[in-house]
């Protein structure tokens, strides 16, 4: 303000961001281009650019290892590279933890609808023979405990809990209809993810980003460098 450049100013913060509202002195008769060069002004005066050299690139590469890069072009060429195979490892996994989830509530409807129709009883049997009778049938153990041990790289002894220790209320019509459902929903989740290419993923990624102003487009300045 003591220059002239900014007449006023308002903070405008919240928990989450932080908001300066400028205002400039009026000035007339200005041309788009002068208006530009006006913000560049603005943006030197305020010092929110920075020139960085690049005659000695040396940064901390995916390994955690310093190293030195020949170019700008090559270090976006390691980053993507990086970010490409993490997005192919998330949706892996995404389609792994949804996979589970489908045959948790396959699983869980199938048993029920075998208790009301009769096909299973349950009634003074050991659990042990009802296990043996879910094996039978084509019943997996519980797909989230399963999904979770290959994680941990750990192997576990059968568990039919998330079957046999369900409450007598939900053993019902209502609860049969309501798992179908749960079922169905992640039948099309599953088809949209594995439609979605790691592609669209990162892109949709970057516009949540970019709608939330995490992230900005980077200008060129006069020499046709970068304005960071």
């Amino acid at each position: 303000m003591k220059n002239g450049i900014v007449s006023d100013y308002k903070e405008l913060h919240t928990e989450d961001s932080v908001r300066f509202l400028l205002e400039l002195p009026k000035v007339r008769g200005l041309s788009s281009n002068t208006n530009g060069n006006r913000k560049r002004s603005l943006r030197k005066a305020l010092k929110l650019d920075s020139v960085l050299g690049t005659s000695s690139m040396v940064l901390f590469d995916e390994n955690n290892s310093l190293r030195k890069f020949s170019s700008i072009d090559e270090i976006f060429n390691v980053f993507f590279e990086v970010r490409r195979q993490k997005y192919i490892e998330r949706r892996e996994y995404q389609i792994s933890a949804l996979d589970a989830k489908l045959k948790f509530y396959e699983n869980q409807y199938r048993f029920v609808e075998a208790i009301l129709s009769k096909e299973i009883v349950i009634e003074r049997k050991s659990r042990i023979d009802i296990e043996s009778t879910l094996k039978q049938k084509g019943f997996e153990p519980d797909p989230l405990r399963v999904s979770h041990r290959q994680d941990d790289g750990e192997r576990g002894k059968c568990d039919y809990s998330y079957l046999l220790d369900m409450p007598l209320i939900r053993l019902s019509s209502e609860e049969a209809k309501s798992l179908c459902a749960n079922r169905d929903a992640k039948r099309t989740e599953m088809d949209i993810l594995r439609r979605t290419s790691w592609r669209t993923m990162w892109h949709d990624d970057l516009c949540t980003l970019l709608a939330v102003g995490m992230v900005h487009s980077i200008p060129l300045n006069e020499d046709g460098n970068y304005q960071l």
